[in-house]
C-alpha cells in the first residue's frame, strides 16, 4: 500500500442526466477501500427518478430557485442519500470494485 492510498478520499458528482433522472455518484479509494474490498478503488451510483424531484426537493427544502443538483453538491451527498432513504424515496443503485 502506498502513502496515498493510505488516505481515504471520496468524490462525488451529482448530475441530471438527459432524461431528467437525479444521478448522484461516487468514488471511494484508500486503505478502508482496500480492507473491506480488497481493492483500492470502489465506485458507486444512486439514481432517482425524475419524477420524484418534486418530492426530493421538498425534502431537502430546497429553495425554488436553487438548481438541485446545485443544492446536493454544496451539501455532502452521502447524507442526502441517508436522508432520502429514511423518506423511503425509492432509487437505483450500481456499483463496481477495481480488481487491482
Amino acid at each position: 500500500m502506498s502513502a496515498v492510498e493510505a488516505v481515504d478520499r471520496r468524490h462525488t458528482t451529482v448530475t441530471i442526466d438527459p432524461a431528467g433522472n437525479l444521478v448522484i455518484r461516487g468514488e471511494d479509494t484508500g486503505s478502508t477501500v482496500r480492507e473491506i474490498f480488497g481493492s483500492s478503488t470502489y465506485e458507486w451510483r444512486y439514481t432517482i427518478d425524475r419524477l420524484q424531484l418534486p418530492r426530493v426537493r421538498e425534502l431537502l427544502t430546497v429553495p425554488g430557485d436553487v438548481e438541485l443538483s446545485t443544492f446536493i453538491r454544496e451539501t455532502l451527498a452521502a447524507d442526502v442519500i441517508d436522508l432520502l432513504k429514511s423518506a423511503g424515496v425509492p432509487m437505483g443503485f450500481s456499483n463496481w470494485v477495481s480488481f487491482d
